[in-house]
């Protein structure tokens, strides 16, 4: 099995497992005593990983779903080559957890962020040139050895079945015209020219992941599907982020990038959006993420207004 597989599904099922305050306490003692005197406050609990506050500076990103297991290695073990050459904080490991009788899955400890995601207070428009700098410093030729994702960064082709579910059964409903708009779209971007670069991506880079403080851009979360592959799959979040009005500013950032690469990167961002009007609620995923279906409504707004490659 690789390391993606299964990953499309998991936002299909509930948690596999159940994190209390004694787990913590439990891990702790065993693996980091050093932090163990610190108060750990429950935070949130997300698709794949529970998030906990851990004093003032740290936090813990606890593995609470069997099909992540691998994800949250992934992150371990690539995160810490990857922070010191990018210019906004990330929440590489400063202790790394590992299985034991206490807890059979990874965990870490990482550097604590104050802000708020981008879904709920989005960043200033300036902040555009701050994430093409990022991408900038990101997308760089990653080792051989980084295993490929083909649900990120992959040939767009490949989601065209996922694609055309979400198309065809949306949790959504008054939306039949954006649906479409979007799927053709997507289906252009099929059609460009694929890529032939192999850089680093962080994979997952929507308004969930990006932390503002302030109106700017301070950090970026969750890198479990950090990877190599088309550079044109993190290019998808300029449209989740930003109003056409402030692009130039972006691509001004990063730098110039083929069309064919610009049609990719749009039809990344339909597919994006696309996905989002088919959440559910972690705890329940039969019950539709009203959220996420108002932020990929919003971002479809943006991939299908008139626009051409900068």
């Amino acid at each position: 099995m690789s390391l993606w597989d299964d990953v499309a599904m998991a936002g299909r099922r509930g948690a596999d497992t159940d994190i209390d305050e004694g787990l913590i306490a439990r891990l702790l003692d065993e693996q980091a005593p050093h932090l163990a005197g610190l108060r750990a406050v429950k935070v949130k609990d997300g698709w794949d990983n529970a998030v906990w506050r851990l004093g003032d500076v740290l936090a813990i990103r606890i593995t609470r779903r069997a099909v992540a297991v691998d994800l949250h290695r992934h992150e371990q073990r690539w995160l810490p080559v990857l922070a010191p050459g990018l210019p906004l904080p990330v929440p590489a490991p400063v202790f790394a957890g590992v299985p034991s009788a206490q807890f059979p899955w990874p965990w870490s400890v990482v550097p604590w962020f104050d802000g708020d995601v981008a879904a709920l207070v989005p960043p200033q428009p300036r902040e555009a040139r701050a994430l093409g700098r990022f991408l900038a410093a990101l997308h760089v030729p990653a080792p051989e050895d980084v295993a490929p994702n083909p649900a990120r960064g992959g040939p767009l082709a490949s989601r065209q079945e996922a694609v055309a579910m979400w198309a065809e059964q949306p949790l959504t409903s008054g939306d039949e015209a954006l649906i479409a708009e979007a799927a053709g779209l997507f289906n252009a971007g099929v059609l460009a020219a694929t890529a032939t670069e192999r850089v680093w991506i962080h994979g997952d880079l929507h308004p969930r992941n990006v932390l503002v403080s302030q109106g700017r851009l301070c950090a970026v979360l969750d890198w479990g599907d950090v990877t190599a592959g088309d550079a044109a799959a993190d290019l998808a979040a300029l449209w989740w982020l930003f109003d056409l009005d402030v692009h130039g500013d972006f691509w001004s950032a990063y730098h110039q990038v083929p069309a064919a690469m610009w049609h990719r990167a749009r039809a990344w961002a339909a597919l994006f959006g696309l996905s989002f009007l088919s959440f559910g609620l972690p705890g329940d995923p039969t019950a539709p993420d009203t959220r996420a279906h108002q932020l990929g409504r919003r971002q479809l707004r943006r991939v299908a207004a008139e626009q051409q490659p900068p």
